[in-house]
């Protein structure tokens, strides 16, 4: 394909949505200064995750002002994958942009993604040079993609969220179960050609972070039995050996108690979700009901 300009005749967009009606105004405005202005169709996928505030409510006003717009709504909270997978299964475009809602990831580097994908990239990920989302979450979230980097290098050190891909990847994740799905792998794991793009992400200006520490503890074991069979001991081992580093660090400096039983509540989370992996292989992921608004 080295040398062919692919011809882009509908473009989609799958926004996972949880609780971000302060910023959902100002990712549509930006979205559409960057690809409602080109010479291609685009459908904008909104997959509200059963939010708790007036997010629906934004969604339809800005449906209002532009009927290409879809909704889909989850009828219970599943979570950030689940909202993906849902917008991918209603995706009909040639190839189909992933972004957040929460603004951290900036919507100008859209037209270089499709351009990459134009010249012949079927995944084009968009890394991280830093994260701005405080000491707890940048710290579990670094430490658990160092260590699916040093098992999967083509992994980013940082992680990604934001990513173009080609409709061909999306027919194969989509045939996977879905309870085994650690997308950033495999999107990595389908593509023929990948290209990245790098960016800072800039602090989540509206709103707290959703994605809670019990969630990411399930989604990382659930990967880790997806991804690792062969591995779950050596990796359920290297991550606890890491957490309880945190906590002798913490008694050394002579921390409070209360201080010291923060990386022991990590420790015990880890431990009860991932006991549940050893005895059955898996942790469910949540299959949605959906509704289209």
């Amino acid at each position: 394909m080295d040398g062919v300009i692919k011809q882009l005749k509908l473009v989609s967009v799958v926004i996972p949505v949880f609780n971000n009606a302060g910023s959902l105004p100002l990712l549509f405005e930006q979205l559409q200064q960057k690809i409602f202005i080109n010479d291609y169709n685009v459908e904008l996928i909104f997959v509200d995750d059963n939010s708790t505030d007036n997010s629906v409510d934004v969604l339809l006003s800005i449906k209002h002002n532009r009927l290409d717009v879809v909704i889909l709504h989850h009828t219970s909270n599943s979570g950030q994958v689940p909202a993906i997978l849902s917008g991918l299964k209603y995706a009909k475009g040639d190839c189909c942009i992933i972004i957040s809602a929460d603004m951290q990831e900036p919507a100008l580097l859209i037209p270089k993604m499709i351009g990459l994908w134009r010249l012949g990239f079927d995944a084009v990920i968009a890394t991280r040079n830093t994260r701005r989302d405080g000491f707890a979450n940048a710290f579990i979230s670094k430490t658990f993609f160092y260590v699916l980097h040093f098992f999967s290098p083509n992994i980013p050190q940082l992680g990604y969220d934001f990513a173009l891909i080609d409709k061909g990847i999306i027919q194969q994740v989509l045939k996977l179960p879905a309870f085994t799905v650690f997308l950033q792998i495999e999107i990595l794991k389908a593509a023929k050609r990948t290209a990245t793009v790098d960016y800072e992400r800039t602090a989540r200006l509206h709103g707290k972070s959703q994605w809670r520490l019990t969630k990411k503890m399930a989604y990382a074991a659930n990967s880790i039995v997806a991804l690792f069979p062969n591995m779950l001991v050596r990796l359920q081992i290297l991550s606890i050996v890491l957490l309880l580093a945190c906590a002798v660090l913490y008694l050394l400096l002579k921390l409070t108690v209360v201080v010291f039983a923060i990386p022991f509540v990590i420790v015990l989370l880890m431990l009860s979700t991932w006991m549940k992996v050893l005895f059955s292989n898996k942790v469910n992921m949540p299959q949605p009901s959906i509704q289209e608004l």
